[in-house]
């Protein structure tokens, strides 16, 4: 176990290595595109019942890491990793301690989102997530049938769902999972259905005029902790969470889940929660523009455009109709737009997600302005005025600083905003 841990940390380090490309080339076909690689599957596929002992569960945690390396870094050329993943059959222990087997075989997928039942180290699950994500978006199999039996998937997502909704549960744990969920929505759709776990509604309901979709949340539904997430009167919600929680949510919104969306509208306060961080504004520092404040933001944003836009006029709903009133005669229009002002801060990952505010901003523009008056106020001289005024401004702010990815495209995306509500 110790040599086979500083063996994958050698390997996990030279994958990282930035200024040689030749060894972390040389590593990556070696581990990708031979067999070498099967050596990695077997660590994976030790199981979570036979896990034992600290340096066991350091081998498990480098050959997750070491395996997620390589799959960033696949090119499209199938590797050899990748086809096992998708297709290899393995073993099940019976229980820690034992050599012995069971007959049947199970997906190796099985058993690498089994580690979701280990509690003594939350990295162990972190890690088995952050893979599982991974192969949702790279491989066309279906995740849901890799679980195995109807039972052996309802206990996974019974666990996935119990770690989300737990208080006292690791923070980065809960937003990988939610990073999962979001992914899962657009690729996975048997995988979707079984953690949304929505109850069809009894004879007696089905027999409504309404055509109106009528649905209610499972006990094991993923949807119950993530609404109490962007609950309003939650306290002491990291930001992180909070926008992995409505980055999940804006994919149901993105991929039109409207079973999903009819029992989420049911909620009571699930607009005031929504609307809640952009009616709260911007934060008093402008360094904190650049954080989760903004991502979080940004998916309230979307949530809220593609609701307005998918909803007829006349049919949206009366509370939602109040908040965005109230967003309208604070002047939020004015404060969100002052925002694009900010300049590049030289980081990457900052700038991504302010991009990615910019983006969602642009999208609530413009359905704001194409949507009904009484809703938004939009549609006077003045809103508009001010608001051409603050995009002018912010494009000059671009156009004279240092050029930058970031500033090309905000910039880009800033005349596109000026262009369409002149029009």
């Amino acid at each position: 176990e110790q040599i086979g841990s500083r063996a994958l940390k050698i390997f996990e380090n030279s994958l990282r290595i930035n200024d040689d490309a030749s060894l972390r080339g040389l590593v990556t076909r070696a581990l990708l595109y031979s067999e070498a690689g099967q050596a990695l599957l077997m660590m994976l596929s030790i199981g979570v019942d036979a896990v034992h002992g600290l340096a066991m569960v350091g081998v498990l945690k480098g050959a997750l890491r070491v395996v997620i390396q390589l799959l960033n870094s696949t090119g499209e050329d199938l590797s050899v990793i990748e086809d096992a993943l998708g297709s290899q059959m393995v073993d099940r222990p019976v229980s820690a301690g034992t050599l012995q087997v069971i007959a049947d075989k199970v997906h190796i997928v099985s058993i690498i989102s089994s580690y979701i039942h280990y509690r003594h180290d939350p990295e162990l699950s972190v890690l088995s997530t952050r893979l599982l994500r991974r192969l949702c978006k790279a491989s066309p199999m279906s995740l849901y049938g890799c679980l195995g039996p109807n039972k052996a998937a309802g206990s996974i997502r019974d666990a996935y769902v119990s770690r989300l909704a737990a208080r006292t549960e690791d923070v980065d744990l809960k937003v990988e999972i939610l990073e999962l969920l979001t992914v899962a929505v657009e690729t996975q759709p048997g995988l979707t259905e079984l953690f949304l776990d929505l109850v069809s509604p009894d004879k007696a309901k089905s027999r409504e005029k309404s055509s109106a979709l009528h649905f209610e949340l499972g006990r094991n539904s993923c949807l119950a902790p993530t609404l109490g997430i962007v609950n309003s009167q939650s306290k002491f919600v990291p930001h992180e969470l909070l926008s992995a929680a409505l980055k999940f949510l804006a994919s149901l919104w993105t991929n039109r889940k409207d079973a999903a969306l009819s029992t989420i509208r049911k909620r009571e306060s699930i607009w005031t929660d929504i609307m809640g961080p952009l009616l709260a504004g911007l934060p008093d520092e402008t360094s904190e523009i650049t954080g989760n404040h903004c991502s979080v933001a940004a998916n309230a944003m979307q949530i809220i455009a593609m609701e307005c836009f998918y909803v007829a006029r006349g049919e949206m709903d009366g509370a939602l109709k109040k908040l965005l009133k109230e967003f309208e005669t604070k002047g939020n229009f004015e404060t969100w737009t002052e925002a694009l002002k900010v300049e590049s801060v030289g980081d990457d990952v900052s700038d991504q997600v302010r991009l990615k505010l910019l983006k969602s901003w642009r999208t609530f523009l413009l359905v704001a302005s194409d949507n009904d008056p009484d809703v938004f106020g939009l549609t006077s001289a003045a809103s508009r005025k001010a608001i051409l005024k603050t995009v002018l401004e912010a494009i000059c702010s671009h156009m004279t600083s240092s050029v930058s990815n970031y500033t090309v495209a905000a910039t880009t995306e800033l005349c596109f905003i000026y262009s369409a509500l002149l029009s």
